[in-house]
């Protein structure tokens, strides 16, 4: 990967610009002109790194592991979960996933969970069911 914005489009994955720019607080408009070669600020790119468990380093570089160590200051294994709040976050989604009578592929369903639970914590713990539906709609 010979720039950050492709590294950006690695770690979107499947993730629609939208959707992601939604999991970082950045408005798509935003993520889009880092996809075509702006150069990022410092905190766009520790919040990846933060929200999506990325080394800073590859994420800068594109050397090492992609995935952020245990121990590394900006990685998702450094961060205690909040088990209920989790629960609480998976049975909201299945719930809104089953009224559509849809499915999502793993990868994508698990990106959907994070982006969810990453939400709540946001606001304090909190996620009500127009929110869920809202980023099941972002998803699908």
């Amino acid at each position: 990967m010979n720039d950050i914005a492709d590294r950006i489009r690695a770690v979107m994955g499947e993730s629609s610009v939208r959707g992601f720019a939604l999991a970082l607080g950045k408005s798509p408009s935003t993520v889009q002109e880092y996809l075509k070669g702006r150069v990022p600020p410092a905190d766009f790119i520790a919040r990846i790194c933060e929200r999506f468990g990325v080394s800073e380093r590859w994420m800068l570089t594109g050397r090492g592991r992609r995935e952020g160590g245990i121990g590394e200051e900006n990685s998702l294994y450094t961060r205690a979960l909040d088990l209920e709040l989790l629960t609480e976050t998976i049975e909201l989604l299945e719930q809104g996933l089953a009224e559509r009578a849809t499915s999502l592929p793993p990868t994508k369903k698990a990106r959907l969970i994070a982006t969810a639970y990453d939400l709540a914590v946001s606001q304090g713990g909190r996620l009500d069911q127009a929110r869920v539906q809202r980023l099941i709609e972002l998803t699908l």
